[in-house]
């Protein structure tokens, strides 16, 4: 799905977990520093039930619920974005196939994961697949879980399916950088010495 071909286009994977939340938080901020249109899909893997007889399927009121979740983050995107820069996508099939197939023509994938940096099947497919950037994003471990139940709800539908993330490292600090170029420092003046012994060596020796 295309947006205007003089908007660039972030796609966010997003289903309803506390690290969906934290990568739909950064993709809504690089959408407005990019003045880019943000597609937001929910991917449901319908296909758990044929591969595995003991699930249940999905309860009528499911897709019902994942549109209204859905809509939820679309409103909340909108709160950042001018109007008509927030698009929203409710797809049945393999959630990686589906990001995937999304992200062509895009500028950015945004996805979750764990704050481990824990990658599960799905991101891994869309580092592997994936025609555009993809910007995983980790959740801080202190941060409280957003919609603890509408989490809960959507794991267990979708189980092994939920997209992961990984932390997007912060820039260094002062100290660091400052460290960083005293080693650099310390190991220049320790080249020139062994440097300057050995032209002393060859000096005595001719």
């Amino acid at each position: 799905m295309a947006g205007d071909r003089h908007t660039p286009r972030i796609v966010a994977g997003v289903h309803g977990t506390a690290a969906s939340d934290a990568a739909l938080d950064w993709a809504m901020r690089e959408a407005r520093l990019r003045r880019a249109q943000l597609h937001l899909v929910l991917a449901r893997d319908i296909t758990a039930c044929a591969w595995a007889p003991y699930a249940p399927p999905d309860a009528p009121g499911a897709v019902r619920a994942d549109a209204a979740w859905l809509a939820g983050a679309a409103a909340r995107a909108s709160r950042l974005l001018p109007p008509g820069r927030v698009i929203t996508e409710l797809a049945d099939g393999l959630p990686a196939r589906i990001l995937a197939d999304r992200a062509a023509g895009a500028v950015l994938l945004v996805l979750g994961a764990a704050p481990s940096g824990f990658l599960g099947p799905v991101a891994r497919a869309c580092l592997r697949q994936a025609p555009c950037p993809v910007v995983i994003v980790a959740r801080p471990a202190t941060a409280e879980p957003a919609g603890e139940d509408a989490t809960a709800s959507l794991q267990d539908r979708l189980p092994g399916h939920v997209v992961r993330r990984r932390s997007v490292s912060a820039p260094p600090t002062r100290a660091a950088r400052v460290n960083a170029t005293m080693t650099a420092t310390s190991a220049l003046t320790a080249l020139v010495h062994a440097a300057a012994a050995v032209i002393r060596c060859m000096a005595s020796t001719a």
